[in-house]
């Protein structure tokens, strides 16, 4: 899934990038949507996060032994949550290119 894939399949929260995380072996499991430094932009990552909790898909799931990684016919399972610092810095070693200030926008982390 490319970046403007990943904004389109989300398009209802109004995030305004997409990132992927890439290593030596290729992609690395994460992906990260970026929305504006503002209050709205807050609040739309957090309307994310919700609907992640809600299916049952975020953080909890993805750091549990009982995680899906793909759905019946071959369709990848995407887990997500609101990131943290911890998260970002995580994705800033294995992404190319200018690595994300965490403080100055909302983001949200897409596995």
């Amino acid at each position: 899934m490319g970046n403007q894939e990943l904004i389109d399949y989300f398009s209802e929260y109004a995030a305004s990038k997409a990132r992927h995380a890439y290593g030596p072996n290729g992609h690395r499991g994460m992906s990260v949507l970026i929305f504006d430094s503002s209050a709205v932009g807050y609040m739309e990552a957090e309307r994310l996060h919700d609907h992640f909790v809600r299916q049952r898909t975020d953080r909890n799931t993805w750091n549990s032994a009982h995680k899906v990684t793909f759905l019946p016919g071959g369709k990848r399972q995407l887990y997500g949550f609101l990131a943290t610092k911890d998260d970002m810095e995580t994705f800033n070693r294995h992404c190319h290119g200018k690595p994300f200030n965490y403080g100055s926008i909302s983001i949200h982390l897409i596995n």
